[in-house]
């Protein structure tokens, strides 16, 4: 059955049940001309939304309309996480060809509906309107903070230590065989294809290191650790140094790099849409940071780098030698192509 034929108000209809997980606070939900809800008391509330384009952030027929769905509102929660906040409401606007056949947009809505009962997100509303070319998908997610509890960009100071809580690059590796199907898959390119296609937003971590204090300043990792990191200290108005030595190889990636002849390192450093998080934590906490993160979620996040009073980022080879890096991460209006990854190769033949 094709979008035209049952309507803007039947697909509404249609897609209307399930949406409110989570009733607290909710006066009216969709269906009205507007949401009603009650802001938890003692809270700040946050604002975040994500637009995705078919043919820039997706492309037909390579990722299913469920994990779309799934994916629309992941890449919302992830930024809830690096404020250290809890979601609380999504609204999903909708543009879309009348060709579409409305089972395919039931099945966005089902993973719409999946990630949003995995971390008690309501559904309330949005908006739906025909496009004459692309599939748009827009999510607006609202969370709450504690008063005063927000984690910012802005927080990070000179001689703080940073770090990770994903190994970068999946994503990428994962991007990268998606566009290169055609042959058998090996061992652990399933995993970086799901890397790419069902990314996990950290909320448990985000809102632990905010609690706790941990996270002086804090930020997702969506368009690349440089260029993401590069967000940060231009907020801070402090600079970074990340070592070599340091940075978390996923064994997956590794091999996948070998194989196609990739550059693992400016996978890991450039490559986007790994939905990590990146912050700093004041180096006499570093210790203490571990050991309750560890208790609480049975790892530890990577240590990196650190912040430091000389402005850039600096890359601090296993050598000793130093190089000075520069943003290659995803630029709306300055990247080419699709996407949020550079694939550099490596020299030599394959």
């Amino acid at each position: 059955m094709k979008l035209k034929d049952v309507g803007e108000f039947g697909f509404i209809h249609r897609i209307r049940k399930g949406g409110v997980i989570r009733p607290e606070g909710v006066v009216q939900g969709i269906g009205d001309d507007a949401s009603v809800f009650e802001p938890p008391p003692g809270h700040h509330l946050i604002l975040t939304t994500d637009m995705l384009v078919e043919g820039v952030h997706f492309l037909e027929g390579r990722i299913s309309m469920r994990l779309l769905g799934r994916k629309s509102l992941a890449v919302n929660l992830s930024d809830i996480a690096a404020m250290g906040g809890d979601p609380l409401d999504a609204y999903i606007s909708l543009a879309a060809p009348p060709h579409r056949e409305v089972e395919d947009l039931e099945a966005l809505y089902e993973g719409l509906r999946e990630m949003a009962s995995s971390y008690g997100v309501n559904l309330l509303g949005g908006d739906t309107t025909r496009s004459p070319g692309p599939l748009v998908i827009n999510v607006a997610l609202l969370g709450k903070v504690p008063r005063g509890g927000a984690v910012l960009r802005s927080g990070a100071r000179p001689g703080e230590s940073l770090y990770i809580t994903t190994r970068p690059g999946k994503a990428a590796a994962g991007l990268h065989l998606l566009l290169h199907e055609g042959r058998p898959r090996q061992d652990g390119e399933e995993r970086l294809l799901r890397a790419h296609l069902d990314p996990v937003p950290q909320i448990q971590e985000g809102r632990f290191l905010a609690r706790e204090g941990f996270a002086r300043a804090m930020i997702d990792l969506s368009d690349g650790l440089v260029s993401d990191l590069a967000h940060l200290c231009a907020a801070s108005g402090v600079g970074a140094s990340i070592e070599e030595a340091l940075l978390p190889v996923s064994e997956d990636l590794k091999a996948y790099a070998q194989r196609e002849r990739l550059d693992l390192y400016s996978l890991i450093l450039h490559g986007g849409e790994d939905y990590g998080l990146l912050f700093s934590v004041q180096r006499d906490r570093t210790e203490e940071m571990e050991r309750r993160f560890e208790e609480r979620f049975g790892w530890r996040p990577w240590l990196v780098g650190e912040t430091t009073e000389e402005t850039g980022i600096f890359l601090i080879r296993e050598d000793g030698s130093r190089q000075s890096l520069a943003p290659e991460g995803w630029d709306h209006f300055r990247t080419s192509g699709f996407f949020k990854t550079p694939f550099s190769r490596r020299p030599g033949p394959k």
